[in-house]
């Protein structure tokens, strides 16, 4: 076997311009023109075989289609207040993963636009087949000035000689910016503040821009992936690369991408030359490329993912690295192939057939509104007949000597036709005028709502499974990809609002998890469908709780349902009408029904047990003086005495 070239930079330079250039040809080639034609269909660009006075109108179904798709897509993933969430690896975790998935979540959503990046992903992968995004580790220099008056010599020595006990400068790295000393001996400092700060960072990446070994099955198992942007000079010396490197570097050469071009064809944008700037060398475009290649080292004698950094064909520089970054989703999978389908590829020959029954359509009411004539030569006025003004005269010498072509009414046929068209877009794409709430017959009386909810969930059901897979593989994916770099390489606590109140996350405490399933709206209805089944659920707890088999339902239970009925009912901060049971503490408990109705009857045996013996005492003395009565009189009249009612 041939002995393989150590990997050095002049080997992997080779190695990735030969795979830049393979990958380049077959991607410029027929799969950018597709794309190309699927930006210039959603414009509603001409399909250049038109003819002058003739009409050129041209159908939307391309925009139609994905418009139509997008507000679901974007509903299903951001009405919630999380997109994903993190199973639990094991007992006791399941507080942990949930605080970290929040905290992924409010950082994507609101730390980096999430909303904005979700778009552009989806709309890409709709429109152009698949939609790359890249996510990475980017520390900035934060520039920060601090003012310092009234300073004693005492302290204005402390702070020159670093041993000031500010919080605000303490570890950062820091000058002096301006200094002087007033009349009272004073000192006054400026003192400018420079903070390493790294923060994720999430791109949309152009399809243009992307590269991939021909026949992939993924990003994953390819042997060859690049990003190909265009740079500045300033941007990549920014970036960390030596200025002496970057001097001879190759200008941006202007290559032919279609897909690009189209892009900016409506409205139309010019390319300015790189000469035209007059910014200077810093601001000279250069061909950018991070490209991550598998390649065998035979010092190791293993197969290593190198990533490697390129202008023009020169490497800067290369490292190991265990991934590649860049997460691809496409709306129709296919199998064993990277590069999917997507709804405008479906629905492109119905825009080109639509389109041109559509212009037959309007020539022929043309030609029935302001048709053909015959004229007899010599015995017509041939102005006022070209001049067609309404109420106009014309003017002939001999009856008949102007008569019109009969152009027959075509509409009865092409009608049908349009909207057959029409059906099979919809039975394509699942975007149906039903579901888009633009079916007047879908109000008509006799129409049940079961029936519409039907046909509604079969239209849905195309849309949903676009939803199903995003999710699945490139959400998922990208989700994970920030959980690893947040974990790997933030390590300061960061502080964020979670659930009415404000929660410190340290991501050094994080474990490494893979196990991620995406929450969206998928299967789950309407928010009126969502609260409805909320409700059944309420009631069966209600009926679980006070049953024999209540002690399955706990605070936490009862809680988490009213947070879901919350949310759901379109409020986004649960924690301003209940409060989580963990964070207050639990009342002793109040006695039962039954305990209560016992002690109340116990009472009331008390009470009249009270009464009785209040009684007898008030009694006894009486019946002691009557019976001493008795004695005495029977004594005297020597015979039974009794005195009271019913004694003899």
């Amino acid at each position: 076997m041939e002995d393989q070239q150590k990997l050095d930079e002049d080997y992997i330079e080779s190695v990735v311009n030969q795979e830049a250039a393979a990958a380049d040809s077959w991607m410029e080639s027929d799969l950018a023109d597709e794309a190309a034609t699927n930006i210039d269909y959603y414009y509603g660009e001409k399909f250049g075989n038109e003819e002058d006075g003739f009409s050129q109108v041209v159908t939307r179904d391309v925009l139609e289609t994905i418009e139509g798709i997008m507000p679901e897509l974007m509903k299903i993933f951001t009405a919630g207040d999380q997109v994903v969430a993190f199973d639990p690896v094991g007992p006791g975790d399941e507080q942990k993963v949930e605080m970290e998935g929040q905290y992924i979540n409010h950082v994507f959503m609101n730390r980096f636009d999430g909303y904005t990046l979700l778009y552009n992903w989806f709309k890409d992968a709709l429109m152009v087949k698949n939609g790359y995004i890249m996510a990475g580790w980017e520390v900035r220099e934060e520039v920060q000035f601090r003012t310092f008056e009234g300073l004693t010599k005492e302290e204005d020595k402390l702070l020159k000689d670093g041993q000031s006990d500010d919080e605000t400068i303490e570890g950062t790295e820091w000058s002096m910016d301006s200094y002087e000393k007033d009349d009272d001996g004073k000192y006054n400092v400026r003192v400018k503040l420079i903070r390493q700060r790294g923060t994720p960072l999430v791109t949309n990446i152009p399809f243009e821009e992307f590269l991939i070994k021909e026949r992939s099955v993924s990003i994953k198992e390819s042997t060859f992936v690049a990003w190909r942007p265009t740079k500045t000079i300033g941007e990549l010396i920014e970036a960390g690369f030596d200025e002496d490197d970057l001097e001879n570097a190759a200008p941006h050469v202007d290559r032919s991408d279609s897909v690009r071009d189209a892009r900016f064809r409506n409205p139309r944008e010019s390319t300015i030359g790189d000469d035209s700037t007059g910014y200077g060398s810093y601001n000279r475009e250069v061909d950018y490329m991070e490209a991550w290649t598998r390649l065998w080292c035979p010092d190791e004698e293993r197969m290593k993912l190198i990533k490697s950094f390129h202008v023009g064909e020169t490497c800067l520089d290369f490292e190991e690295t265990d991934r590649c970054p860049i997460i691809s989703l496409t709306p129709m999978m296919m199998p064993h192939k990277h590069i999917g389908m997507c709804p405008a590829d479906l629905v492109r020959d119905i825009q080109e057939i639509r389109s041109t029954i559509m212009r037959q359509m309007l020539d022929n009411l043309a030609l029935q509104n302001a048709g053909r004539y015959t004229a007899v030569e010599g015995q017509v006025n041939l102005q006022d007949l070209i001049d067609n003004r309404i109420g106009g005269i014309v003017r002939q010498k001999m009856p008949g000597a102007v008569q019109r072509l009969d152009t027959p009414d075509l509409s009865q046929f092409t009608m049908p036709i349009m909207a057959d068209l029409q059906q099979q877009k919809e039975d394509r794409t699942g975007v149906s005028r039903m579901s888009a709430g633009l079916d007047s017959n879908a109000l008509n009386s006799h129409q049940t709502a079961q029936a519409v909810n039907q046909v509604m969930s079969a239209a849905q059901g195309k849309i949903l499974l676009i939803a199903r897979s995003f999710a699945e593989t490139g959400v998922k994916e990208l989700f994970i990809e920030l959980y690893k770099l947040i974990r790997e390489n933030q390590t300061m606590p960061d502080l964020i609002p979670m659930q009415g109140r404000f929660a410190l996350i340290n991501p050094q405490e994080w474990i490494d998890r893979h196990d991620v399933h995406v929450t969206v709206g998928i299967g789950n209805g309407n928010k009126d469908q969502q609260l409805m089944h909320l409700q059944n659920i309420s009631q069966l707890i209600n009926g679980i709780k006070n049953s024999d088999s209540g002690f399955m339902i706990t605070d936490q239970n009862v809680y988490n349902l009213a947070i879901e009925t919350i949310k759901n009912s379109g409020y986004d901060t649960p924690a301003k009408f209940i409060t989580n049971p963990e964070m207050i503490e639990k009342p002793e408990p109040g006695p039962s029904p039954d305990m209560i109705s016992a002690q109340a009857k116990q009472a009331e045996a008390e009470t009249a047990k009270m009464k009785e013996q209040h009684r007898q005492q008030q009694e006894f003395p009486w019946q002691k003086k009557i019976e001493a009565l008795e004695v005495g009189l029977e004594g005297t009249q020597q015979r039974p005495v009794g005195i009271g009612d019913g004694k003899p």
